[in-house]
């Protein structure tokens, strides 16, 4: 099993990793999927996700693709567009990966952080958090 932090890592390429990993059947756990990154402005990020959630069925409104506000359940949305489409191999990939908001107990190995980073950290970058915050998702207080 590999655990992943996904502090500071950048989306694309942390997805690109996951997805060939969990399609050569690895279990992938990706803890603090609420503080990985987009490149780009909060703006820019936050308006190419809110019109994707616009985006409805002529015939019928509710049959329109469904894009969650919620921080792990929309970065596995990312990762799944990113594996083959609509089989078994996807069903068995997407069996194979956890993703979880902050560091959960029962996860007894250390998570190793994800450091793809490159040249791009450079650029302008907006989390995951703050994105799903500008669509809607309400963060639970802490205790």
């Amino acid at each position: 099993m590999i655990v992943i932090d996904a502090t500071d890592a950048i989306i694309g390429r942390l997805g690109t990793y996951v997805a060939k990993k969990v399609i050569e059947n690895e279990s992938v756990v990706i803890v603090n999927a609420e503080k990985a990154v987009f490149s780009g402005t909060a703006e820019y990020v936050t308006g190419i996700y809110f019109r994707r959630r616009q985006m409805t069925d002529k015939a019928n409104p509710d049959h329109g693709a469904k894009w969650p506000r919620r921080p792990d359940i929309l970065l596995k949305r990312i990762i799944r567009g990113m594996l083959p489409k609509r089989n078994t191999r996807m069903k068995a990939a997407l069996g194979n990966l956890r993703i979880y908001m902050g560091k959960p107990v029962d996860i007894k190995e250390t998570a190793e952080p994800f450091r793809d980073l490159g040249k791009d950290r450079a650029r302008t970058c907006v989390s995951l958090e703050v994105v799903c915050e500008r669509l809607g998702w309400k963060a639970p207080k802490a205790a």
